[in-house]
């Protein structure tokens, strides 16, 4: 209960609490007090291992735990600052097969085995289109039409925004038969990515395209529902950037829409249906990460190609990601881990951040016994 003043005791409600995050008015040390109010064994990080600094010389200095599940969204060779900063951690968890043993590759002896990220196969699956003219109707697709979605981060030099473009344009131009329509699902302006809209007229696509209101976008407003119907009524949905691992690719193979992905990194692994294109060039990020691209002449063909290929030809994705992704299967793999983790730190005599740490049980039993 809220007490006035006055002493008046008003009922609220129930209430949330809300932790700040890491912003330019805390920094990462507010993960060390968050650390320390939860009394918390471990501090699980989900994210870009380069994007953070203080944390890994918090894990340094014993005074946090880490367990880090970063995307190996680069090629080798590895900056070193990335390595030390890994290194740092009680366990990294790589997404794919493939980090894993491209980490193991560079020398980081904290591996865990790969845990992908998950999908709930039980919302995620084909649709009739048929059953949904008004969503059709909203994301600017026809029953005539080659409809395409992309739904990914506004980010340069990393989702092939402007190859995918390209390769649309490149089609209209050179395939005026094909009648086609682009929804992106994307924030349409941000301060490091693309002028959507600008890059759109540039192309001359945007006539083709719709896009989602950005107050909508930015607040959160898009349900999963929305989000599966954006993969499942689409002809196709292009992921053709570098990804560590890439949800959407995932996404669109469980409701049965092929999938055009970057034959690099983790996407070779994730695709069962649809097409890998090749890496053509290649460049080196500020933060010294190695970064690949397709041509958007790969893209192009593969998109129609996909067009001229029956839907049907790509449904062996929709097992291979039940099978492999659904959330069941992925927590367990989680759950695995935690309790492997949990059994390590007993063993150490470590599984606590009070202070001074108290004993592990078997060390309190020894002291009971003397």
């Amino acid at each position: 209960k809220l007490v006035l003043p006055d002493k008046t005791e008003i009922d609220a409600g129930p209430s949330v609490p809300i932790y700040p995050g890491v912003s330019e008015d805390y920094g990462e040390n507010i993960l060390e007090e968050h650390y320390q109010h939860f009394q918390a064994e471990l501090l699980w990080l989900i994210g870009d291992a380069w994007a953070l600094s203080r944390v890994y010389d918090l894990a340094k200095q014993d005074r946090i735990r880490l367990v880090l599940q970063p995307p190996v969204d680069f090629m080798e060779p590895f900056p070193q600052y990335l390595l030390d900063r890994l290194a740092t951690a009680f366990k990294v968890v790589p997404w794919v097969q493939d980090g894993y043993d491209r980490l193991a590759k560079a020398g980081l002896k904290n591996l865990a085995d790969p845990i992908p990220l998950g999908i709930n196969t039980a919302l995620w699956k084909p649709r009739d289109l048929t059953k949904f003219p008004e969503t059709m109707r909203d994301l600017g697709f026809g029953l005539d039409t080659f409809n395409i979605s992309i739904v990914a981060a506004n980010q340069m030099g990393r989702k092939a925004w402007e190859q995918t473009f390209r390769a649309i344009r490149v089609i209209r131009e050179q395939r005026p038969d094909i009648l086609m329509r682009l929804y992106i699902h994307t924030m349409i302006n941000v301060s490091d990515g693309w002028d959507m809209t600008a890059l759109l007229n540039h192309y001359g696509i945007a006539d083709i395209t719709n896009q989602p209101e950005p107050y909508s976008m930015s607040t959160g407003q898009f349900s999963e529902y929305q989000i599966m119907l954006i993969h499942a009524l689409a002809d196709v949905v292009v992921n053709a950037g570098l990804e560590g691992f890439g949800h959407s690719t995932i996404q669109a193979q469980a409701v049965g829409t092929p999938v055009i992905g970057l034959n690099a990194a983790a996407t070779p692994e994730l695709v069962k249906s649809g097409i890998l294109v090749p890496v053509y060039s290649d460049l080196l990020t500020p933060a010294l990460l190695h970064k690949v691209e397709p041509h958007p002449m790969h893209i192009a063909d593969a998109l129609i190609k996909i067009r001229e290929t029956p839907r049907k030809e790509f449904a062996k994705g929709v097992q291979f990601v039940k099978e492999r992704f659904d959330w069941p299967i992925v927590f367990e793999k989680w759950r695995k881990l935690f309790r492997e983790v949990d059994a390590d730190l007993e063993r150490r005599c470590m599984k606590t951040v009070r202070y001074p740490p108290r004993p592990s049980e078997r060390a309190a039993e020894i002291a009971k016994q003397e």
